[in-house]
């Protein structure tokens, strides 16, 4: 045995209270701060309060005129315009567009087609496609109209159904007919009832059929 060892086992005989001392825990050294390199912060979340919203303040109108439609371009505006008119077009000539006939037209389309049918004669219940030919001509002519076959057809045959309305008026007894306003005196239940049997002559209520005498002869 060492004489240092020795020497310390003596002391330590001497001062028992020393080996209590030693036998304790040494307190642990404290932790220096860790580096800054291995710390990773994460960016802090900043929870942000909702802006108050505005109270609408917005009129009606001005709303009306948010949502307005922006108006298109001329060369737009034709593109659509274009296609829409000719259909329209087409669709008149097809459909046949309602003329408005005058009196003088009227006696014109009876004198004609009385002639024609005295002269070349009837097709069924219509003229023949040459007869129609003439009196657009001479429509044409004399009043400066430019009617289809259609058109002319649709006045021809509207006359027709009046003038046997007219007759099955005249025809009828207490004296309803007035020859001199070419009017019948009817009650409107009455007026109602005959609509029902002659639907294309109910302007007779209103409207003298004109020229009776010519329609009889066609």
């Amino acid at each position: 045995m060492s004489s240092t060892l020795f020497t310390t086992l003596l002391h330590l005989k001497k001062n028992p209270n020393r080996i209590s001392i030693l036998s304790r825990r040494p307190t642990p050294l404290p932790r220096s701060p860790p580096s800054l390199l291995h710390l990773r912060r994460r960016p802090a979340l900043v929870r942000r309060s909702p802006q108050p919203s505005s109270p609408v303040t917005t009129s009606p109108i001005r709303r009306l005129q948010q949502h307005r439609p922006q108006p298109c371009s001329p060369a737009t505006a034709t593109s659509i315009t274009a296609p829409l008119l000719l259909l329209s077009f087409l669709h008149k000539v097809e459909m046949g567009e309602k003329q408005q006939w005058s009196n003088d037209h009227l006696k014109c389309l009876l004198e004609t087609c009385i002639e024609e049918i005295n002269t070349v004669g009837r097709k069924g219940l219509s003229l023949h496609k040459d007869s129609w030919n003439k009196l657009g001509k001479v429509l044409k002519e004399k009043f400066g109209l430019d009617l289809t076959q259609k058109q002319m057809k649709n006045a021809y045959d509207n006359l027709k159904a009046k003038y046997v309305g007219w007759v099955y008026l005249k025809n009828k007894t207490d004296n309803i007919y007035n020859p001199q306003t070419n009017t019948f005196t009817l009650t409107n239940e009455e007026w109602e009832e005959f609509k029902k049997g002659h639907p294309k002559a109910a302007s007779l209520k209103t409207v003298p059929l004109p020229f009776p005498e010519l329609c009889a002869e066609f």
